[in-house]
C-alpha cells in the first residue's frame, strides 16, 4: 500500500493526498522529486488507524528498524487531525518491532491551528508526536500568499509561524 514509504531511516506515512495550500513537490516545481516509494493514495482513500498501525508493521517487519515513523507525504496531515491523532495514539502502544519506542514526527504546513480555530499541539504533544517540522517557505508575507496559496480562510504566514 502506498500510505507507507522510507527514506533513509525514517518511515513517511501519508494520511491523505489533499493539502489547504501548495504542497512541497508543487512549490519545488516540475523538476523535484523524492528518492523513495512515495505514491498517490488510491483516488478518494483515506487510511483508517488501523491500517496505517497495519501496513507500519509489515513494514517493519520487511525493512528493518526505523529511527522515526513521521507523518506527511503529498497531503497535510493536519487536515486528518482525528485520525492523526488516533495513528499516533495507537503507535505508541504497539510492542511489535520496537514500534511503540520510536520517535514519533509531523510534517506540516504549520496552518493546523487555524484550519481548526484552536491550538492543536497540546493533542499532537498528548497523543506522542514528539518533533514537529514546519514548512515556511518564504519569511515575506506576501511573498508567502504568493508561493503557498493558502485555501484555509484567513490562513496568512502569521498564522505559520506561530504554530
Amino acid at each position: 500500500m502506498s500510505m507507507v514509504y522510507s527514506l533513509g531511516r525514517r518511515l513517511y506515512v501519508g494520511l491523505l493526498d489533499e493539502a489547504n495550500s501548495c504542497s512541497l513537490m508543487a512549490s519545488r516545481g516540475a523538476s523535484f522529486s523524492l528518492q523513495s516509494r512515495l505514491r498517490p493514495l488510491p483516488p478518494g482513500y483515506l487510511p483508517e488507524p488501523t491500517e496505517v498501525v497495519k501496513a507500519v508493521q509489515e513494514e517493519f517487519d520487511k525493512e528493518g528498524k526505523y529511527d522515526s515513523i513521521v507523518f506527511a507525504g503529498i497531503g497535510e496531515p493536519t487536515l486528518r487531525l482525528g485520525a492523526l491523532l488516533e495513528c499516533a495514539k495507537m503507535l505508541k502502544r504497539v510492542e511489535h518491532s520496537n514500534i511503540g519506542s520510536v520517535k514519533l514526527r509531523l510534517n506540516t504546513n504549520g496552518l493546523g491551528n487555524v484550519e481548526h480555530g484552536r491550538n492543536i499541539v497540546p493533542d499532537l504533544r498528548h497523543a506522542g508526536i514528539e518533533a514537529v517540522s514546519v514548512a515556511l517557505n518564504t519569511m515575506d508575507p506576501q511573498q508567502y500568499m504568493e508561493l503557498m496559496k493558502p485555501t484555509t480562510a484567513g490562513a496568512t504566514q502569521e498564522h505559520v509561524c506561530e504554530f
